[in-house]
């Protein structure tokens, strides 16, 4: 019962997310937190926070570059946690070698 109820929230946030706000974005602040914080830990919940930390560095640069820059907002934050993403990224394939 509680994880149909969990569900059921989820998917309503879900799409009510992606109607005002767009398919893109909220799709990009779902997974890519959570890869950042998989490129640092295994651990649950390190991996929760560094998403949380990811998410909100990338929100607050984007909101300041959109900001300063007169650009629209959801693309700064999709660009800026891509691009946090692929800068750590190879940042550890660099560091592998």
């Amino acid at each position: 019962l509680w994880e149909f109820l969990f569900f059921l929230s989820f998917a309503f946030v879900l799409v009510s997310s992606v109607t005002t706000a767009g398919v893109l974005q909220v799709f990009s602040f779902l997974v890519i937190p959570a890869l950042i914080g998989r490129l640092f830990t295994k651990k649950p919940v390190q991996t929760l926070l560094i998403g949380w930390t990811a998410g909100l560095l990338a929100s607050a640069f984007g909101l300041i570059a959109s900001y300063k820059l007169d650009l629209p907002t959801a693309p700064l934050f999709i660009a800026f946690l891509s691009a946090g993403f692929f800068i750590i990224l190879g940042l550890k394939a660099i560091k592998a070698r």
